[in-house]
């Protein structure tokens, strides 16, 4: 499970006020397994699709990109929402969204409402 974060800044400060530092942990006390993980991820003809699957309902999607080069960490980063968020029958998400002319890197995230608020 991977948590991105735009602008969240560094630190311990910053991890200890975001809730999916803790949703991750009680969920590997609780279950053994994250309550969410990346099944998939990939990009065709300029379309960015990522497939995830959660124990809380996916109830936003956000694409993340730039369209600048070098170090990730001096890129202006852009977040935009996603075109579209549904439910597969495998109880997974599929989360697709076009990629803006010029994007050189880009990751999407997925929100959850879970008990610790929006993961």
């Amino acid at each position: 499970m991977v948590s991105l974060v735009p602008n969240m800044g560094h630190g311990h400060g910053p991890g200890w006020n975001r809730p999916e530092s803790y949703a991750f942990a009680d969920s590997i006390i609780n279950s053994g397994e994250p309550w969410g993980v990346q099944k998939s991820i990939g990009e065709a003809d300029g379309v960015a699709t990522v497939r995830l699957r959660s124990d809380y309902p996916i109830e936003r999607g956000t694409l993340v990109y730039t369209t600048g080069s070098g170090y990730t960490g001096d890129l202006d980063w852009i977040e935009i929402p996603v075109d579209t968020l549904r439910q597969v029958p495998d109880e997974s998400w599929s989360i697709t969204t076009t990629l803006p002319e010029g994007t050189t890197g880009w990751f999407i995230n997925g929100y959850a409402n879970g008990p610790e608020g929006e993961l």
